[in-house]
């Protein structure tokens, strides 16, 4: 069995649809993507790849060398390097960087490349073909399941989300297929009763899909305390783990018992 369907299963248990007949199999595949992106914002799937400029200079590097999964976020910059990462030893001259998105469309393609602003340190600038660390994070991947934002909607053949966190992304995931059927029904309110389409019915599904998101962020606001527990490395480090401090705190903190 696939991971995905695992999950999917897991997901249609927590709703009590073991028979596969309330919910839309595009709706839960829907949510899951949804509880997956929230939940990489606090576990972030890491990547780190020695690459070749394609330019010299500190300005608009595109990062058009990386391969794999595309960047969601840089976490890392080392210049000068090597073009395997356990050689890479030289002193970082790279004391602080920024990252941003471009997007082009060339045929019926959309590219999203990634682009640094560097500032090192001395005179010497990086040159083309130099090649340079970068540490960035990716979205998370479930075996089985389609990707759309990896282009062509190819299925995944591998899981990068730890056994032990699967049941945040059944938990979220049921919290937006609740809260997906409770505006559904309500907008159904007015018309013939059928199923769940009554004011009471609407309600309890409300309820539920307010105590899952709330036990869902609650999981992740443990999850993102967990990393500001370790050593800063540096000032984007710095602000980096800040961002999550702040959404962290917009997370209901977990009652103690």
């Amino acid at each position: 069995m696939a991971a995905y369907d695992g999950i999917e299963a897991q997901v249609r248990n927590i709703l009590g649809d073991t028979n596969d007949d309330s919910w839309d199999a595009q709706v839960i595949e829907y949510s899951i993507h949804m509880a997956m992106d929230r939940y990489s914002t606090v576990v972030e799937r890491v990547i780190t790849q020695c690459i070749q400029l394609t330019q010299a200079g500190v300005w608009a590097q595109p990062l058009t060398n990386w391969t794999g999964d595309p960047l969601c976020e840089v976490v890392y910059v080392h210049w000068p390097a090597h073009s395997t990462i356990p050689t890479t030893t030289d002193e970082n001259k790279v004391l602080d960087y920024f990252y941003y998105f471009h997007g082009s469309k060339p045929g019926a393609s959309i590219i999203h490349t990634c682009y640094l602003d560097l500032k090192v340190d001395g005179s010497t600038l990086p040159a083309a073909s130099d090649y340079i660390m970068v540490t960035g994070t990716c979205k998370h991947r479930i075996e089985g399941m389609e990707y759309e934002y990896y282009g062509g909607g190819d299925s995944s053949t591998y899981t990068t989300i730890p056994l032990a966190h699967r049941h945040i992304i059944s938990l979220g995931a049921a919290a937006y297929c609740l809260r997906s059927h409770e505006v559904n029904r309500a907008v159904k309110a007015g018309a013939v009763p059928v199923g769940f389409e009554s004011a009471y019915h609407v309600g309890i599904m409300a309820d539920m899909a307010e105590r899952f998101m709330r036990d869902f962020e609650a999981e992740l606001y443990l999850l993102a305390q967990k990393k500001l527990d370790r050593p800063i490395w540096g000032d984007p480090e710095r602000r980096r783990l800040q961002r999550l401090a702040d959404i962290g705190s917009t997370v209901p903190r977990p009652k103690s018992r």
